[in-house]
């Protein structure tokens, strides 16, 4: 659907940011990146993202995030389906970003469901090696954490890295 805004890459300003003033002074670290990995990147000029599977670790946010169901899930990693009639390209205009945008907004209110992979023993015991294997910094433990609860639907934001001054990771 080459999405004007990339749900599946990049989290929205408002979703990193708490909604109760008592956390107004709180430093957040607004890493607005769903694939903490590197493993999805979309290239300028690209119609859609690629997914590099030797980083992906399984976790399914860029899945869940997509507001097409264009991206999957696969014992091996997240694929992205290309194999649809190809996109129209058309020059953007005020008209066609809002039919866009009202679109996306439609599909993301529809509710999914379904699986997205079955789950197994070995599944899991992949996905522990997987995180594992691709530590991408300190933070990674605890920005893993934060993008599973938010896909959950439950609110949290983290303290950006640096910070001595307060003594907890996220809320």
């Amino acid at each position: 659907m080459s999405c004007i805004f990339p749900y599946c890459i990049k989290y929205e300003e408002k979703e990193l940011k708490p909604s109760n003033k008592s956390f107004e002074e709180f430093p957040l670290d607004f890493n607005d990146y769903v694939c903490l990995t590197g493993a999805l990147s979309w290239k300028k000029g690209e119609l859609h993202p690629h997914i590099n599977l030797a980083q992906c670790i399984l976790c399914g946010l860029c899945a869940s995030r997509c507001p097409i169901g264009a991206i999957y899930l696969t014992k091996e990693g997240a694929i992205i389906n290309t194999r649809g009639k190809a996109v129209e390209i058309v020059e953007a205009n005020s008209n066609n970003i809002q039919t866009h945008l009202e679109h996306i907004r439609i599909l993301n209110n529809i509710k999914h469901t379904g699986l997205m992979i079955n789950e197994s023993d070995s599944l899991f015991l992949d996905i522990y090696n997987k995180v594992a294997e691709n530590r991408t910094g300190p933070q990674f433990p605890n920005m893993l954490t934060r993008n599973l609860l938010i896909q959950t639907g439950n609110s949290c934001f983290m303290r950006r890295r640096g910070d001595i001054y307060f003594r907890i990771d996220a809320i």
